[in-house]
């Protein structure tokens, strides 16, 4: 596969001139992210969602998708978001400079999450530990070799030590307000698609098709040892952010 590279000279830039893209990481706490960018910034106006989200709903509206839309039209352009933004998508608007970021989750935190999710849409949904066999480990890793490019730990760190900011998700209500403040949005925000919070995306713009997510699974002693044992390679990617996450505070005065 050719190698994808964000070049650290497409961050660069007059803050106003700047795209920010954010690669979004299944149960990161992306929804909360994308639809708060989506209400402030406007949906398909100034911030689009690459994704079945995005797709789904400008499909059904007739639309057309972004890579057909005119230049002048991708110039407006603040955020690309997705599960489906991959390491080159700032090019569609131009190659302006571009400020890529992403967030990590604890490995047995985001199995349990993901489990419940995938449960509440099932009949008859298998056991934990039968999901996470079918689903298998290093899902983290393995999404970001594909949306780099790449096919080893130290190709994702090398290509993630180019982008704006990594965080972690146990850390977004440290993490966010600053996020926010650089791309010129309210710093408060609601958290979406919480556990057992009932249908809370209603509100967002456009509405998310959605089921409630009902807790099917809590976290135990097993899952929390067991889990980061087998996502090895998540736990190691997850402790990487979490150091990278502190020098880039320090580098920007995040304090």
């Amino acid at each position: 596969a050719a190698r994808v590279v964000v070049s650290r000279r497409e961050a660069a830039g007059a803050a106003d001139d700047v795209l920010y893209v954010f690669m979004h990481l299944e149960k990161t706490g992306g929804t909360t992210i994308n639809a708060h960018l989506a209400e402030h910034l406007g949906f398909d106006d100034r911030f689009v969602h690459l994704g079945p989200w995005g797709n789904q709903t400008r499909t059904e509206a007739g639309e057309p998708q972004p890579d057909e839309w005119p230049p002048e039209r991708l110039a407006r352009l603040r955020v690309v978001s997705g599960h489906r933004v991959h390491a080159t998508v700032h090019r569609l608007a131009g190659g302006r400079p571009a400020r890529y970021f992403t967030f990590l989750r604890r490995p047995a935190d985001l199995a349990v999450s993901r489990y419940n999710h995938d449960a509440g849409r099932l009949a008859d949904p298998p056991e934990f530990w039968d999901w996470y066999a079918d689903r298998g480990p290093n899902q983290q890793f393995r999404w970001l070799c594909h949306r780099l490019g790449v096919a080893r730990f130290d190709e994702i760190v090398e290509r993630l030590e180019d982008f704006w900011f990594v965080g972690i998700t146990e850390e977004l209500d440290r993490d966010l307000p600053r996020v926010f403040e650089a791309i010129g949005v309210p710093t408060a925000w609601k958290n979406r698609r919480v556990t057992d919070a009932g249908n809370d995306l209603a509100g967002a713009y456009p509405p998310i098709p959605d089921a409630p997510i009902v807790r099917h699974q809590e976290m135990t002693d097993e899952i929390a040892g067991r889990v980061p044992e087998l996502d090895r390679l998540d736990r190691k990617l997850h402790r990487w952010a979490h150091r990278r996450a502190d020098r880039l505070r320090r580098k920007y005065g995040w304090t």
